[in-house]
């Protein structure tokens, strides 16, 4: 604070000088001019113009000699400018000279407010921390801008500077932890934040240091770029409460190493060439669209022949929902108390929703952007035009059901099998694509059958009309009030609530029409069911009165 009102002062010091030789210029050129101009010889000031000009020179001690006062009072005029303005200049050069070196004695003390982008911060410091900076000139990443945020002295940054002159170093001290430190930063535009354990404390309060940093840098910036190193992996799972699953346990990581060493006592020295070669690095790419449709393998042969890259396996990630993206600060009452409620469920804990498929078969589509293969009918692809005949789906444009199809997951049934089981809980609808399958419903509660003598079909569906059922799945965890058999060998297509979620995130409008097609589903089915009871109460009331 103090550091910032002294900067203000200066600034306000800075622009009351430079305000002042302004209004000198202006006051020596009108008087120069008008003396210059009532004399009756020859002038060499014929206009305002030629009097600033003069005054500037002046006051700059260029002197060029083309145009100076002849008069007396002239003379006078000049004299006082010279004498003025040196001095005026004097203190303008000094206060900017005492800016500059207040800036840079700031920068040194790490006390400066930082402007980087893209940049890579570090929060606290020990051995890896030397190693990692070392790692990145052994690896030719000296283009790489690094902050460190660390409460040491101004020495402490001077000694990493001479040890690492060819790195880009910039210095924040204070203490991590800190809203302000953070900002001074720049953690909001980091491309990534690294938390490394302070071995200067005790053992046992290391990751708690970790974990409140950690806290706090996640508040500022994406919670994908935040890595954290711990001391006991046990401490993971507090991060993973807050939606950082970036953690580095050196425990961890070394025992594993250890037992695939003994698998192969090879795979130490492995492990330690990848990672300190310098010419092989692990990087991940975005794959080209046009490969959507086609086998891994094919993808694999593609990146190698022409890139030079040895595929190891498909890594895919899904967005993670922020209640702020379903609840905006306009929202109702009642959606702030949802919203409110909903933030303090473990329902709504942040969950690591990344897949990596290490060597997949190479027989396997990699037919979908994150995961998984596009859906197939009776061998062909299931595309927009099929959508559209899919009630769920009405009113959806091409591009919304382009979108929707990456997030349906293909699963077959034999003839026999329970899709559903009543009173069975899940998430998920399914739309019938290949075969037939019979709804049922236990109608006898509370006797001592067998329950294929009480349960009685309510429907058969074919794959025709591709109907859908257990449309309540995507509502939430919801409990299915009938039995849906495999007739004959069945393909089906799901839509979990969570991908269903993930769409929703990019596509509002579409999710909100599947949403009120939903409604009608259900209302319709709903209807249909009172029909039924009021059926069953009149059969009831005719067999009671006779």
């Amino acid at each position: 604070m103090a550091s910032a009102m002294r900067t203000r002062s200066w600034c306000c010091a800075l622009f009351g000088v430079t305000f002042f030789i302004g209004v000198l210029l202006l006051i020596s050129a009108a008087l120069v001019w008008l003396l210059e101009h009532q004399a009756r010889h020859p002038i060499l000031l014929n206009h305002f113009g030629d009097g600033i000009w003069w005054a500037i020179v002046t006051v700059a001690t260029v002197g060029y000699g083309d145009k100076y006062p002849i008069t007396g009072m002239g003379r006078v005029v000049g004299m006082m400018l010279i004498i003025i303005g040196f001095a005026s200049l004097s203190v303008f050069t000094g206060l900017i000279a005492s800016l500059f070196l207040e800036d840079r004695l700031k920068g040194a003390k790490g006390l400066k407010q930082l402007r980087l982008n893209n940049h890579i911060v570090i929060c606290g410091w020990n051995n890896t921390g030397h190693f990692f900076l070392r790692a990145l000139i052994d690896k030719g990443m000296e283009g790489a801008e690094l902050c460190l945020v660390l409460n040491e002295s101004p020495e402490f940054f001077e000694s990493l500077e001479s040890k690492y002159p060819s790195l880009s170093l910039s210095f924040v001290r204070g203490e991590a932890s800190q809203e302000d430190v953070l900002k001074r930063a720049c953690v909001s535009s980091a491309s990534q934040v690294i938390v490394l354990a302070d071995h200067n404390l005790p053992q046992n309060a290391v990751d708690d240091r970790s974990i409140i940093v950690a806290n706090a840098v996640h508040y500022q910036a994406k919670k994908d770029r935040v890595f954290v190193q711990l001391i006991n992996t046990e401490n993971k799972q507090l991060l993973h409460r807050i939606g950082i699953f970036n953690t580095l346990v050196w425990d961890d990581l070394g025992g594993n190493l250890l037992a695939n060493n003994v698998l192969n006592m090879h795979n130490m020295n492995i492990f330690s060439r990848l990672a300190k070669d310098s010419n092989c690095h692990f990087s991940t790419v975005e794959i080209d669209s046009g490969f959507y449709t086609r086998q891994y393998q094919e993808l694999a042969d593609h990146l190698f022949h022409n890139e030079g890259m040895l595929v190891l396996g498909l890594l895919s990630r899904e967005p993670e929902l922020e209640l702020d993206s379903i609840f905006d600060d306009d929202a109702s009452a009642i959606d702030q108390f949802i919203k409110s409620t909903l933030s303090r469920t473990r329902r709504m804990q942040s969950e690591d929703k990344s897949s990596i498929r290490i060597n997949p078969p190479p027989g396997q589509h990699r037919a979908r952007k994150r995961s998984g293969d596009y859906p197939e009918v009776g061998g062909h692809m299931l595309d927009e035009k099929t959508l559209k005949r899919i009630r769920l789906f009405k009113d959806l444009q091409e591009e919304e059901l382009s979108a929707l199809l990456p997030h349906l997951q293909a699963v077959s049934f034999k003839r026999g099998e329970y899709i559903l089981r009543e009173e069975s809980f899940g998430d998920q609808i399914f739309i019938l694509s290949k075969g037939k399958v019979r709804v049922t419903k236990d109608l006898v509660k509370g006797f001592d059958e067998d329950i294929a003598s009480t349960e009685k079909v309510l429907a058969t569906l074919s794959a025709d009309y591709l109907p859908t059922f257990g449309e309540n799945g995507i509502l939430g965890h919801a409990a299915r009030n009938a039995n849906v058999i495999a007739a004959e060998d069945c393909l089906l297509h799901t839509l979990s609530k969570s991908d269903f979620d993930s769409f929703a995130r990019e596509h509002y409008p579409a999710a909100f029409r599947i949403m009120q097609n939903i409604a009608q589903i259900l209302a319709e089915r709903l209807n249909s069911t009172d029909e039924n009871l009021v059926k069953l109460a009149t059969a009831l009331y005719i067999a009671v009165q006779q």
